[in-house]
């Protein structure tokens, strides 16, 4: 469908590669699911917190988007709060989720290096969109 269309970083391209509007309504899957938080609730430095239930928000958080990405088949989701991005990749059917290293915010960008927290998501929408299976990711 995509190999006729101009391989530029069109608006147009990227909607069509990302979102496959090609197939019938109703039936477009959603490539990369994910959830925004606020950090005060959720962040990534709950997964080692002394308490049980904040490292159980952690998990919680983490299995409601891995069951966003369970319903339409989607490989890749991410959690996005207002100090940091992280993103993953489902594994299998059981659930097991590998999780990139967390992109902060706080990191900022320039003219020549490009803020890395839009960049990472517009990764992942290609990597989304070029589902190879279970080949290797970076992140």
């Amino acid at each position: 469908m995509l190999e006729s269309q101009p391989k530029s970083l069109t608006t147009s391209y990227l909607t069509r590669l990302i979102f496959a509007l090609g197939l019938p309504q109703d039936t477009s899957p959603n490539r990369a699911p994910g959830d925004i938080k606020p950090s005060w609730k959720w962040n990534t430095s709950l997964m080692g917190h002394p308490s049980p239930n904040k490292r159980a928000e952690y998990r919680q958080a983490l299995s409601q988007v891995n069951w966003y990405l369970k319903q339409p088949g989607s490989r890749y989701g991410f959690i996005l709060t207002d100090r940091e991005l992280v993103v993953f990749r489902r594994s299998n059917n059981i659930g097991w989720v590998e999780l990139a290293t967390s992109i902060p915010f706080a990191l900022g960008g320039s003219p020549s290096q490009p803020q890395p927290v839009p960049l990472a998501l517009w990764y992942l929408g290609m990597l989304a969109a070029q589902d190879q299976g279970d080949a290797r990711w970076n992140m």
